[in-house]
């Protein structure tokens, strides 16, 4: 798997902040052992937006590693590429987002009575403060951009208002949208108990010593009879989550828990290869997932069947993963990351005709030689 990658050894002082440290969350490649996390290096993800890559050191702010990438804000004094605004408006609204959601409030929604691998449809919301505060979101960030081999990736982060304790931070991406509805319920279409077959939840562990974290990867599978999250074992290098272990700071104008920064421990992001992701899932390469809805929630422990605590309001999206196709007018797609032979027999004195082809690319490069106009002998 391509995984473009800068890693740094030093970093910028904006504000001054000690050495952090860092997860590098892995999952082994055998199934048989257990999810683990190593320390790391600061890592700049070279994606295509923010055009100088994207930062992953805990930090949100542009240009505090010696690489100079981007973030999700520009640096106040050097500036740097930035997925947002300083009030935390979208550059790219159809890719990127942040959802503010209240904290410490009794006008804050919060899941009553509602699990992990329940069917949405049987999830229910009230007006609460959300407890315990490890469990208490106040933002959400989301942003999607590939990389120069065509990859795609997503990175997510969120935050808590009390570092004390382990939280659980999910991130469930649905093919039907989940919809909260204002009678303290919500909706979804989705045909295989309330979701889509191949809808996936990638969940963030993460505590107050920063010792160990953990993500997990989830897809929405038949079990027996009945549709579960299923944990699913990925590449290490297509997951890269870091909490901060110091204090970072953010815009005036987009504070979060009323203030300009996060305390230690009080902040997780993540960056990951989608592309990769999925391949270990959907064994047809041409078989993709259209994600229609995000949801960033919080949950009691590591169980799918852990109760449901705080959540953001659903982020509507419209983003095709895992699609890369060329299709013939009258065969069978061929994958740009499969080898073949074209289904097309030429016969002296014909003419190749461009037309016949129809282009479908939304995942892997592909290169392709056309000689037009031709003719075949």
């Amino acid at each position: 798997m391509y995984v473009p990658l800068r890693t740094n050894d030093m970093k910028n002082s904006l504000p001054a902040r000690k050495t952090k440290i860092y997860f590098i969350l892995l999952l082994s490649l055998l199934s048989f052992l257990a999810p683990n996390a190593v320390t790391g290096q600061d890592t700049i993800v070279e994606v295509l937006i923010p055009a100088s890559g994207f930062e992953m050191d805990a930090d949100l702010y542009a240009n505090t590693l010696s690489g100079d990438g981007g973030d999700w804000f520009a640096n106040p004094v050097t500036g740097g590429d930035s997925i947002f605004d300083s009030y935390g408006r979208s550059i790219d609204s159809l890719t990127s987002q942040i959802v503010d959601d209240p904290w410490n409030s009794a006008l804050d929604l919060t899941f009553t009575g509602s699990k992990l691998n329940h069917d949405p449809n049987d999830w229910k919301w009230v007006e609460s403060e959300a407890n315990p505060g490890k469990n208490d979101i106040g933002k959400v960030y989301f942003h999607y951009a590939k990389d120069n081999a065509d990859e795609q990736w997503i990175f997510i982060a969120g935050d808590r208002l009390d570092v004390t304790g382990t939280s659980y931070f999910d991130f469930e991406f649905n093919q039907v949208p989940i919809i909260r509805n204002t009678d303290g319920t919500f909706s979804s279409n989705g045909n295989d108990g309330g979701r889509t077959e191949n809808d996936f939840l990638v969940s963030m562990a993460y505590t107050n010593g920063g010792t160990s974290a953990v993500v997990t990867y989830y897809v929405w599978q038949l079990v027996g009879t009945d549709f579960n999250w299923v944990n699913v074992t990925y590449d290490p290098a297509d997951v890269i989550a870091i909490s901060n272990s110091d204090t970072v700071y953010l815009p005036d104008d987009s504070k979060a828990f009323g203030r300009n920064f996060y305390e230690p421990y009080q902040f997780v992001e993540a960056a990951i290869n989608i592309t990769g992701l999925l391949t270990e899932v959907i064994a047809d390469k041409c078989v993709g997932i259209n994600v229609q809805s995000i949801v960033g929630k919080t949950k009691t422990s590591a169980s799918i069947t852990a109760n449901l605590t705080d959540f953001a309001e659903p982020i509507p999206m419209d983003l095709n993963l895992g699609k890369a196709s060329i299709v013939y007018n009258n065969g069978d797609p061929i994958c740009s990351n499969n080898i073949g032979t074209f289904p097309k027999v030429f016969v002296e004195g014909s003419t190749y005709d461009p037309n016949s082809l129809v282009f479908s690319i939304a995942l892997m490069s592909l290169l392709i030689v056309l000689i037009l106009p031709s003719t075949v002998t």
